[in-house]
């Protein structure tokens, strides 16, 4: 009895640790200077003690091909009528030449034109409707007109109740990459598989009482997300994007990331 005893008051004591922030001696990452200087970091309590850097070390070439990949990027929203677009990305307006004010509040049809292909909207309509990825090369207009080739990635964004709360989409413009690389079908399944990948983990972080002394806190996360870092949605509800961190994590790293919220601009760097 006595032993069972023990063993109570150690997980207590265990879980106390826990949900203690990272201590400033221990954690490379624990930010000082402002506009960082409440933007510590609180591990979810249910972490175990970081045993080795496989989720913090700065991995700069993973970086910029992320940002490669996601230099054109939409995201609309499914709970509104006609699926508007909420967000764009300044190399969506660059891409597109549409500027966000003309763009936030339509849908991709604003895209479309004479040429585009019926098939390939009807396998993109498939697609969201039963909440697939799907990748397709279309013919879409810029702004002023010009025909180019899009070859768009759309994911569904699905927290982890499994409720449909947005959709990305992903574009390249095959014309422009032709100028400086070879595209042929390795290329577009290359971009197709990695893009899903990208796409399969997420967090949604909920901005709407974002300062600049704060940071936004986790609102959901995907199926991907938890299967790759081992916590489930209500384990990091309320943390913020900095709760995966660790004593190894790159001050640089994490700082973009508490800059871009402050900013409220996007960044992919962790």
């Amino acid at each position: 009895m006595r032993r069972a005893e023990q063993k109570a008051e150690r997980e207590k004591e265990k879980e106390k640790e826990l949900q203690k922030p990272l201590e400033k001696e221990d954690s490379a990452c624990f930010l000082e200077s402002k506009p960082w200087h409440n933007a510590a970091v609180h591990r979810p309590s249910c972490a175990s003690p970081p045993q080795d850097n496989s989720f913090c070390m700065e991995d700069e070439p993973h970086a910029v091909l992320v940002e490669n990949y996601f230099f054109s990027l939409s995201v609309s929203d499914p709970l509104e009528p006609g699926n508007p677009l909420v967000f764009v990305s300044p190399g969506f307006e660059q891409q597109s030449g549409y500027p966000s004010s003309e763009v936030l509040g339509n849908n991709c049809k604003i895209l479309q034109g004479d040429e585009t292909e019926a098939e390939k909207v009807a396998e993109i309509r498939a697609g969201m409707d039963t909440r697939r990825f799907t990748s397709v090369e279309l013919t879409n207009y810029k702004q002023d007109g010009r025909p180019y080739t899009n070859l768009l990635s759309i994911a569904p964004v699905v927290d982890g109740y499994d409720n449909l709360v947005k959709f990305v989409g992903v574009q390249c413009d095959l014309n422009e990459r032709k100028r400086w690389e070879q595209v042929d079908e390795v290329f577009v399944s290359r971009w197709q598989e990695q893009v899903r990948q990208c796409l399969d983990m997420f967090m949604i972080l909920d901005s709407s009482a974002l300062d600049s002394c704060s940071l936004a806190s986790v609102s959901a996360v995907s199926a991907g997300f938890s299967a790759f870092t081992g916590y489930r949605q209500v384990d990091v509800l309320g943390s913020s994007c900095l709760c995966l961190a660790g004593p190894d994590s790159s001050p640089k790293a994490l700082k973009k990331l508490v800059q871009a919220q402050s900013a409220s601009k996007p960044s992919r760097r962790l």
